[in-house]
């Protein structure tokens, strides 16, 4: 009798333990979902794409505020106006959110220059200029020398931006008026480009939902610019050959990209990772910002682009993918 109760008082302690482990395996599996933000700062027209890590199930977006940010199906969010407001991503029964702060776009910001100093750009030269595949309104010789150019994808525009001057330019401003082919506007907003050096070219991206790509021409798209003269007081580098770049594929399908800064300088700029379907288009892209000190070493992760199937899982959109950068220095001198 004594033998038979020890054999139970053993089954009920496995099957605690059991039950045990069980709880704390699905709590933990729980806990790994969530945002890859709990909270983000955007100017008026600028986006950033949220994502939620650790779950392949589709996720239901939305915004509190539409006036103040807006969110595609695929998460990302955009500034209209300035305030607040919360993203939530829904994922069955749960919710996460991610608040928003929408800031107005600053204007360009001019480094004052010294007494002693006084700043005459020099006449620019065009140097085999390229051709620019939208409307284009420039403000001087400067803007007007620098070449625009739009890709659609499925998801977005990429907005290329190309110096044809003899001279560097210190900042460049890109206003956009995405239009459909009936000339209605379909999305506006502004792009700032880094210190370009002359020949030089540096794309960016502009995030849209499917259906907003869609309809985009680029014949009716206008694009103005505003461009700032290099200064006579700075001298500006072309740092892509300092800086080291090393990328690979995640078990997401997303791209890490590490970047180390050789130079001994800091250094601004932007990278970028197109992704291409199996025919070699490119369906989507992703970027992010460059800005490191000298011998800075950082990882981003490119978030790849995506559909769901009928049973709610998440399927990735590309096949290959190709990783450029474009950075630039620019450091005072007596």
């Amino acid at each position: 009798m004594s033998s038979c109760k020890k054999r139970i008082a053993i089954l009920m302690a496995l099957v605690l333990m059991i039950g045990g482990i069980q709880l704390t395996s699905t709590s933990s599996l729980a806990a790994k979902v969530k945002l890859n933000k709990k909270s983000i700062s955007l100017q008026v027209g600028k986006t950033y794409k949220l994502k939620v890590k650790g779950t392949k199930k589709k996720a239901k977006w939305s915004s509190n505020k539409k006036k103040v940010a807006t969110v595609s199906k695929k998460g990302v969010v955009k500034g209209k106006k300035a305030g607040k407001a919360k993203i939530t991503a829904k994922v069955g029964k749960k919710k996460y959110v991610c608040k928003v702060t929408v800031k107005k776009t600053s204007g360009k910001t001019s480094t004052k220059k010294p007494s002693t100093t006084t700043a005459t750009p020099t006449p620019p030269v065009v140097k085999n200029p390229t051709s620019s595949n939208v409307t284009s309104v420039s403000t001087d010789v400067l803007a007007e020398n620098v070449a625009i150019n739009l890709t659609k994808t499925s998801d977005g525009v990429l907005i290329k931006a190309t110096n044809n001057n003899n001279q560097w330019i210190d900042s460049l401003y890109v206003n956009y008026n995405l239009k459909t082919s009936e000339g209605v506007s379909s999305d506006t907003g502004n792009l700032g480009f880094p210190y370009l050096a002359p020949g030089a070219s540096c794309e960016r991206y502009i995030y849209l939902s499917s259906e907003s790509a869609a309809s985009v021409d680029i014949g009716k798209t206008v694009i103005s610019k505003t461009v700032t003269a290099a200064a006579s007081y700075r001298t500006y580098t072309n740092q892509k050959s300092n800086v080291s770049v090393t990328h690979e594929k995640n078990v997401d399908g997303d791209i890490v990209v590490t970047i180390k800064n050789n130079a001994q300088v800091e250094v601004d700029g932007y990278a970028i990772v197109y992704f291409y379907d199996g025919s070699g288009n490119i369906v989507s892209a992703d970027e992010s910002s460059i800005y490191m000190a000298a011998n800075e070493q950082n990882s981003s992760t490119f978030y790849a682009p995506y559909e769901y199937d009928d049973d709610g899982d998440r399927f990735l959109t590309y096949s290959t993918y190709k990783v450029d950068y474009y950075v630039a220095s620019s450091v005072y001198h007596n």
